[in-house]
């Protein structure tokens, strides 16, 4: 990407940047000052009936918490408004315009697949073979979603970016043989799968020979025992009677 590129890009996002720094300083300044913002806020929801609870802050290195912190300020609007609109209180720099609400809504919505790839990923049940399956899963979300006019252009334009961070980490699966192994042997999934996904057929040759090559150097000559013979004779595998058929 060129310089002027990476300039636009940046020029195009302004808005959502913008959205998630004023909600950090509030959350920030809600819980950091604790002698006159944090009892005006727990004030505020006494007033208005609503549990009590800290606005969450986006952390770089916590998962979901930017998401978590939106959906957080979507579900106390009405609280965070009172607040930030109180003069006394110090906040009225970080007030939030209708169009800003309505930029923080879609960004909470198309990160909410993020959310529950992390709690899904969380629980005892996943295995291997759902990853590769998972990122393609959000992949072509991220795509549906950039291309939609309904939502905010700096949306959509945040959404390519976060597409290209997720080729980058998609990438690195190649790192790893087990990856392909696993979907390659998995009763499911199979190369069928891959061309089913519209993977190149380049990918799809080279997944059938890591499984292949793998067998042929870690199993294909590895000793077995013949049940069927009554002395328990040990045979040798060879490489042609195991060969993986797809």
């Amino acid at each position: 990407m060129s310089a002027d590129e990476t300039k636009e890009l940046e020029k195009s996002i302004l808005p959502v940047r913008l959205v998630l720094v004023k909600l950090c300083k509030i959350s920030y300044k809600i819980i950091h000052l604790t002698t006159k913002l944090l009892p005006a806020w727990k004030k505020t929801l006494s007033d208005l009936k609503m549990n009590e609870h800290i606005m969450p802050h986006d952390v770089f290195t916590r998962w979901n918490s930017m998401y978590d912190m939106l959906n957080f300020a979507l579900k106390y609007k009405q609280a965070l408004r009172a607040v930030v609109g109180d003069t006394a209180l110090g906040l009225d720099a970080y007030e939030l315009s209708v169009h800003e609400w309505n930029i923080m809504q879609q960004l909470r919505d198309v990160l909410n697949i993020l959310k529950n790839a992390t709690l899904f990923f969380s629980c005892s049940s996943p295995n291997l073979t759902m990853v590769i399956p998972a990122m393609d899963h959000i992949n072509s979300s991220f795509t549906t979603d950039a291309l939609a006019t309904k939502y905010n252009p700096a949306i959509c334009a945040s959404l390519n970016i976060a597409k290209h961070m997720l080729n980058h980490y998609y990438t690195m699966t190649d790192l790893s043989e087990v990856y392909r192994i696993a979907m390659v042997l998995h009763s499911r999934h199979k190369l069928a799968y891959f061309k089913a996904t519209r993977w190149e057929q380049d990918w799809i040759d080279t997944a059938r020979s890591v499984v292949h090559e793998e067998f042929d150097m870690s199993y294909a000559l590895r000793e077995v025992e013949d049940d069927t013979e009554e002395d328990n004779d040990s045979t040798v595998v060879e490489d042609s009677a195991f060969r993986f058929e797809m």
